[in-house]
């Protein structure tokens, strides 16, 4: 984390029928003056988020 910037990282976890999702994510938020002003999430598995949602 800095003045410009944080990062969260999220465990995703679900299932169903027999289709399981188990996904790491990592999202970076840019700051400007003290607010969020854009979001990248970059997900470890899309085709196991393909796959579970779509």
């Amino acid at each position: 984390m800095s003045r410009e910037n944080m990062a969260l990282s999220l465990h995703n976890a679900a299932r169903r029928g027999d289709v399981r999702l188990d996904e790491h994510l990592s999202t970076v938020c840019r700051l400007r003056d003290g607010k969020i002003a854009r979001i990248e999430t970059h997900l470890s598995d899309v085709a196991g988020m393909n796959a579970c949602f779509v």
